[in-house]
C-alpha cells in the first residue's frame, strides 16, 4: 500500500463522500471507489459504513485511520525537511489554544513540533474560543486550535475542521442506569441511551456561558426536556466525571475528554441528534500559512485525532 493509497483514504474519511472526495482529489469517482474497494480488500474488513450523515469510519476504519494519519505525518516530515530550506527551520511561532484543548493535547503537540523544529520558539496564548476568535480578526494571532459549533462560525475567518467530538452521557455505575428499563439499547457493540428518559435526572454539567452547555442544551430540547434539573455547574470535564463518579447526578460531556481512571459508565447518544463539535484550526481568511504553520497544523492534527480515538470503547 503506497502513500496516494493512504490519501485516498484518509480525504473520503474527513470528507465522509466519495463523490466530495473524489472532486477535492481531482480524479473520477468510480476510480476513487475502486481504490477505497481495494484497500478494504487488502485490510480485509470494511473502513467505511454509510449513514444518513453521509460515510462514517467503521471500528477498524477508525484504527487504520490513525495509523494512516501517522504514516503519512512520518512521510511528510521525511519529505518536507529535505524541502524546506534552513532559513525556515528556526524563529518564532504563536498560536492559540482553548484551555479544555491545552490541557489535553498541548504537551502531545510541543513535544511532537520541537523534534521536528528544535530552533523554534512558541508562544502559546491560552484563551476560550470567543476572545480567539476576536484576537484572530483583529490580528493579534495568526492561528487558533479551538472547538466550534457549525451555526457559530464567523464568515471572516477560515475553519479548517478535522475531528468531530460526540457527546456521550455519564453516569455513576451505582446509578445502574443500563437497568432501567428501556433506558439502554445496544446498537453496534455501542451502549446507547434513551435522552428522552433522562427528564427526572439530576445533571451535573457546563456553565450556560460554556460552547459544550449550549450543545448540550440543544440535545436536551430536542428530547422535550426543556427545563433540567441543574444540580450542579463546571466547567472542568475532569471535575464533573469526578462528581458524577460520586453518584451526585450525571453528565454530559465530549467523548475524548473521558478520563478512563475515574470509574464512570459512558452512554452514546444517537447519530441523528448531531451532538457533537468540532475541533479546528482556525485563522483569517485573508492568511495564508507559511511552511511552519502549515506543519503545525499538520501535527496538531494527528494528535487531537488521536485523542479522540484512545477513549473510544
Amino acid at each position: 500500500m503506497n502513500s496516494k493509497n493512504l490519501q485516498y483514504f484518509l480525504t473520503v474519511a474527513d470528507e465522509h463522500s466519495i463523490s466530495a472526495a473524489a472532486r477535492k482529489l481531482y480524479i473520477a469517482q468510480p476510480s476513487l471507489s475502486q481504490y477505497i474497494r481495494r484497500i478494504e480488500e487488502s485490510v480485509g474488513a470494511p473502513l467505511f459504513k454509510r449513514t444518513p450523515n453521509g460515510l462514517e469510519l467503521t471500528d477498524v476504519g477508525q484504527q487504520f485511520y490513525i495509523t494512516a494519519m501517522k504514516t503519512e505525518s512520518l512521510w511528510k516530515n521525511f519529505t518536507s525537511n529535505l524541502k524546506a530550506p534552513d532559513s525556515q527551520k528556526e524563529g518564532n511561532i504563536s498560536f492559540g489554544i482553548t484551555f479544555q484543548l491545552g490541557m489535553r493535547v498541548l504537551p502531545d503537540i510541543l513535544i511532537k513540533f520541537n523534534r521536528q523544529f528544535p530552533k523554534m520558539n512558541c508562544y502559546v496564548y491560552d484563551k476560550n474560543h470567543v476572545e480567539l476568535e476576536k484576537s484572530l480578526l483583529n490580528g493579534e494571532l495568526d492561528l487558533a486550535i479551538t472547538h466550534i459549533q457549525k451555526q457559530q462560525k464567523k464568515p471572516a475567518l477560515f475553519y479548517d475542521c478535522f475531528l468531530k467530538d460526540p457527546m456521550v452521557v455519564i453516569a455513576s455505575p451505582q446509578r445502574e442506569l443500563s437497568k432501567e428499563p428501556g433506558m439502554v439499547v445496544v446498537e453496534n457493540g455501542k451502549s446507547v441511551i434513551d435522552v428522552r428518559m433522562l427528564k427526572y435526572e439530576k445533571f451535573i454539567y457546563p456553565k450556560k456561558d460554556n460552547q459544550c452547555r449550549q450543545i448540550i442544551d440543544a440535545l436536551l430540547a430536542q428530547n422535550d426536556i426543556l427545563y433540567p434539573n441543574e444540580y450542579l455547574t463546571n466547567n472542568q470535564f475532569q471535575t464533573i466525571q469526578a462528581l458524577v463518579s460520586a453518584n451526585l447526578g450525571i453528565g454530559i460531556i465530549p467523548r475524548s475528554y473521558v478520563t478512563k481512571t475515574i470509574p464512570i459508565e459512558i452512554f452514546d447518544i444517537p447519530d441523528h441528534f448531531k451532538a457533537f463539535w468540532e475541533c479546528c484550526i482556525v485563522t483569517r481568511k485573508n492568511y495564508r500559512l507559511n511552511y511552519i504553520e502549515k506543519r503545525f497544523g499538520e501535527i496538531v492534527k494527528e494528535c487531537c485525532i488521536y485523542m479522540g480515538q484512545e477513549t473510544k470503547v
